[in-house]
């Protein structure tokens, strides 16, 4: 095999075809690893990203076996490489090894999942609201060119949407307190969704949305559709898996949402997310709504069941205040007396023990059921689910 070399300092060469990772977190046993080399290691210093150019983490390369660390070997000789973004192995380095840091537009735009302890950044959805008026002046210039393909404005490399205000109670308001006008249209910097780790196995992750990111009807009517009886809160026939997979829904009595639904808007980069089993089973709802159970489905978005968020997170876990472009679009909040503030309401897949209703999360973060044919035009909050593989 040809071999490529770097100069790491004045007077070592040592061939870079394959660095591997020895430790990339500061342990005790890993100090003890490193304290008694005799072997030389070169430090290579962060590379700071820039706007389009991926950046490295601070490590440390091994002479001898041309592995790196993310840890300083302790006890060993240690020598100064030269800036590792001048050397021809600098490229090689992508997502997946340990040193990559995306560039500035990737990591803002959440083109790649990024760990951060205990959550998941990956990614983007309407969050911030533009206060800044030169911004919303030039946002409000832009052509129908401006338009990318998953239906956000794109303007220096950052996406960003307008919504006409349209709220659905006249006592709501913004987060910061701020007054929503019905009619006027507001702007919304797209972010990275930052994504609450459920569970982990060998680099799968299942994943539900920190934040209450939309608003979205779980099926447009409130009756029966007569084939086979479809039931108006069943889940695998709703405009909400429609709509989160970006589904054809016509045959159905529901809407195409090929190419426009939350997975098509919200991932650059949809590759990590993996196909879910979505039980729809009696068992993920209540015994006497068992009757109205769908049939399982495989997706890669999906809402969480009656028994999924009972068990996998507490009612602390469960309340979550709506985001405000949730808001401003008309999403149903309930405001609480223990502490006078408004929270989302947000659907749940599982059905109620009567066909029009289905269970959702109410404002207290307890369980609440409820008649669709009321929250048809303003409807829940949704919170989506995901497995996706690293």
């Amino acid at each position: 095999m040809n071999k490529k070399y770097i100069t790491l300092f004045s007077s070592i060469i040592i061939p870079v075809a394959a660095f591997s990772m020895v430790a990339t977190y500061d342990t005790e046993a890993s100090q003890k690893a490193f304290a008694n080399s005799s072997e030389i290691w070169v430090h290579y210093a962060a590379v700071a990203p820039t706007e389009n150019t991926h950046g490295s983490k601070e490590f440390w390369a091994s002479c001898s076996t041309h592995n790196f660390s993310l840890v300083e070997p302790t006890g060993a000789s240690v020598q100064e490489g030269d800036p590792f973004n001048t050397t021809i192995y600098f490229n090689n380095v992508s997502y997946g090894d340990d040193r990559f840091v995306p560039s500035i537009k990737d990591s803002e735009n959440g083109v790649y999942p990024i760990l951060n302890g205990s959550s998941i950044s990956y990614g983007l959805y309407p969050q911030e609201r533009i206060k800044d008026n030169a911004l919303i002046s030039t946002l409000n210039s832009l052509p129908s060119s401006a338009i990318a393909s998953n239906g956000w404005y794109l303007y220096n490399n950052r996406y960003y949407t307008k919504v006409v205000a349209n709220k659905s109670d006249v006592n709501y308001t913004f987060n910061d307190g701020s007054t929503i006008t019905n009619g006027t249209t507001y702007w919304f910097k797209c972010q990275p969704i930052e994504w609450k780790i459920l569970n982990s196995n060998n680099g799968t992750y299942s994943l539900i949305s920190e934040s209450l990111l939309e608003k979205f009807c779980f099926y447009h009517e409130d009756k029966n559709r007569s084939t086979n009886t479809i039931y108006p809160n069943n889940y695998e026939y709703s405009d909400l898996r429609a709509w989160l997979n970006g589904y054809n829904g016509t045959s159905y009595n529901v809407d195409n949402y090929s190419g426009i639904g939350f997975i098509n808007k919200a991932f650059l980069n949809p590759s990590f997310i993996q196909q879910t089993f979505v039980d729809n089973s009696a068992s993920q709802t209540t015994a006497s709504a068992a009757k109205y159970a769908c049939s399982n489905t495989n997706d890669k978005i999906y809402c969480l069941s009656y028994y999924e968020y009972s068990t996998l997170l507490t009612k602390v876990e469960r309340q979550k205040t709506a985001g405000d472009y949730s808001i401003a679009q008309g999403a149903i909040l309930k405001k609480m007396t223990t502490d006078n503030k408004y929270y989302g309401i947000y659907w749940t897949r599982s059905p109620y023990s009567y066909s029009g209703n289905t269970w959702a999360i109410d404002g207290d973060g307890d369980f609440s059921h409820f008649l669709l044919q009321h929250y048809i035009t303003a409807s829940f909050n949704v919170r989506p689910a995901m497995t996706i593989h690293l």
